[in-house]
């Protein structure tokens, strides 16, 4: 019953509960009818050793399932792994704390590369058109949790390391963009770093680096997510996201959040010899230990670190995910974790979860808080869980 608690997952455990539940009452019926024929034959030496044989498969069982709700109960979930993606589509950096203002997480995707000639809704890039974004590495001189970032480093394969300032909104110039029709507008951080990312990515066009400041500036704007048509029905008081809700270039909302136990179940699910996902495929920021599989997207509200968040709606899962990060190269595979995904994660399959998602799969949920200061760090546990229900909207 021990190893059985510990090794088999808690969302097969249940059952495998239950089924020792009825293996016990088909040993007790056994020993019933072993008894009687004991009796009947005149050998009651079998007793006593049947009805061992009983107790000791009825306390197994009750042991197995003690420690099954027990399981289920005192766990916490805790922040596990921590992550910001400073410039859209690049690489990710691990952290061990993030803070929050205004925008969402500090640092996280404040930057992004740019095509200034395309129609504003396809302005700002991303893998599934340029996959060999992943290539790009940024980094801090000082981690976002401890300073306001003044700076940001870029290195690449082939490439020298690029010093990008963050730009002065008074004097910089203004680029108007537009994201999944909700429009901004972000500062450009000069000829300097448009040369470089033009190269990079071997551009025909003259691409620029745009970058949301923290304090806006003139002329600066950032989005406002209730304005998206796709998921306010033509009313921004019916948007799924929280009132007044601005962002940078992250799609949506302040955070994203996926527990360890979902992409395990996942690799469950995958084919026979893919290599095992990992969390840097999904680019969430905040990933949970100490949870069943999924359990974060039937949450509706929570709180981690002192801050309360809110789920917006639940997050679907793109091409992106097709992209292998560490070469910057759609995988091969025949549209995998995808296809796999929409085999039992598409909306028809799952609780509540809103039609507007179409065929796109879930994993994850999507966050914002009303909070605009805070820090959540590892180990962090989660705390004050409010689940959705049936008389709460879909998801």
């Amino acid at each position: 019953s021990i190893v059985a608690a510990n090794i088999i997952p808690r969302s097969n455990l249940a059952s495998c509960s239950m089924g020792g539940l009825a293996f016990s009452s088909l040993v007790l019926w056994g020993d019933v009818a072993a008894a009687n024929l004991s009796s009947s034959i005149g050998a009651p030496w079998a007793k006593p050793w049947v009805s061992f044989a009983t107790i000791v498969t009825l306390a197994g069982t009750a042991a197995a399932v003690l420690l099954f709700y027990v399981g289920q109960h005192s766990r916490v979930p805790r922040v596990s792994r921590l992550f910001i993606h400073p410039v859209k589509s690049c690489a990710p950096i691990e952290v061990s704390a993030i803070r929050f203002d205004g925008l969402g997480i500090v640092g996280d995707r404040r930057w992004a590369v740019l095509d200034m000639e395309s129609e504003p809704d396809s302005r700002v890039l991303n893998q599934r058109a340029h996959p060999q974004l992943t290539q790009i590495v940024p980094s801090f001189a000082q981690q976002p949790v401890e300073v306001e970032p003044s700076e940001l480093l870029l290195e690449a394969p082939g490439m020298a390391q690029l010093r990008v300032l963050v730009p002065d909104t008074k004097s910089s110039r203004c680029l108007e963009i537009s994201q999944w029709g909700v429009p901004g507008v972000v500062v450009d951080c000069g000829d300097g770093a448009a040369k470089w990312v033009t190269t990079f990515l071997g551009s025909e066009r003259q691409l620029r680096l745009g970058y949301y400041p923290c304090r806006m500036g003139t002329g600066t704007e950032p989005r406002n997510m209730c304005r998206q048509a796709a998921w306010n029905g033509g009313n921004e008081a019916n948007s799924v996201y929280m009132k007044g809700t601005r962002v940078g270039f992250a799609d949506s909302t302040h955070a994203t959040v996926l527990s360890e136990a979902s992409i395990v179940d996942l690799n469950r699910h995958m084919p026979r010899g893919t290599a095992p996902l990992t969390a840097e495929r999904f680019r969430m920021n905040i990933l949970l230990s100490g949870t069943r599989a999924y359990a974060e997207e039937l949450w509706k509200q929570f709180a981690i670190g002192g801050m309360d968040f809110e789920a917006s709606r639940l997050c679907n899962r793109c091409a992106i995910t097709l992209v292998d990060p560490a070469v910057g190269e759609r995988l091969p595979g025949g549209g995998e974790p995808l296809r796999t995904l929409r085999s039992y994660r598409s909306h028809e399959h799952l609780w509540r979860v809103d039609p507007r998602h179409g065929t796109n799969p879930i994993l994850g949920t999507k966050v914002c808080t009303p909070t605009s200061a805070g820090i959540v760090r590892i180990g962090d546990s989660v705390a004050s869980v409010v689940l959705r229900t049936a008389s709460d909207r879909q998801y």
